[in-house]
């Protein structure tokens, strides 16, 4: 997206809208990888601040939240786990299984929508206590799509932070590895940081932003 955005400023061409930017970022990295991707980092990421990025027919909606970032950063904990994963294999398996008429896994979509759908009222209102025990349930249902999704690091990660006194957390992305992220109180965000480096984790330092992707021809 950098590169892209890099490139047309370069060439001095109009800047191309989020959506379009996204779009082609998506496409690209389905033709290098052979497999189906989505949009949801490249518009986070693009957009900038929080975001609630609707599904529709006919293309993504994204409307920006209203939420107090830096609250949200004095409770956010991320941390690799040490783990890489291949998060479109892992998708891809599950788009399968969805395809096939698999009840378990159309049991578990059905509850990650409930927990989006739950989750922007709840980080509007700054109850982040609430959204981090929606990102403990989403887990729970992600974990039911399919055996790779979750390790046994991960596992491991989630109960220290928990025991540590985190309100919830799940893993960023397809899962199978990669990062973790939790909410915490901000009195116990050292105490979970601490429980999850001392586990194995690497922490990241982390904070939200609302600034949008930017490019600066100097």
């Amino acid at each position: 997206m950098a590169a892209i955005g890099a490139g047309e400023a370069l060439l001095g061409r109009p800047a191309s809208s989020p959506e379009a930017i996204g779009s082609l970022c998506r496409d690209l990295e389905a033709r290098l990888m052979s497999l189906p991707t989505g949009k949801q980092d490249h518009l986070a990421a693009l957009w900038g601040g929080a975001l609630e990025i609707l599904h529709r027919p006919g293309g993504e909606r994204v409307r920006r939240l209203d939420v107090d970032l830096e609250a949200l950063g004095r409770s956010l904990v991320v941390a690799y786990s040490g783990e890489t994963h291949f998060s479109a294999g892992n998708n891809w398996q599950v788009v399968r299984r969805r395809l096939d008429g698999d009840r378990q896994v159309i049991a578990a979509f059905d509850g990650i929508a409930e927990v989006a759908a739950a989750l922007p009222a709840a980080l509007e209102e700054g109850d982040l206590a609430t959204v981090g025990s929606l990102m403990s349930l989403e887990w729970s249902h992600r974990c039911r799509l399919a055996s790779e999704v979750s390790t046994p690091r991960v596992e491991r990660l989630l109960r220290a932070a928990a025991a540590a006194g985190a309100w919830g957390g799940k893993v960023c992305g397809a899962g199978g590895g990669g990062c973790v992220a939790v909410l915490a109180p901000p009195d116990r965000k050292a105490a979970v940081a601490a429980a999850l480096g001392g586990s194995g984790a690497r922490l990241l330092e982390t904070r939200p932003l609302a600034r949008p992707l930017a490019v600066t021809v100097g």
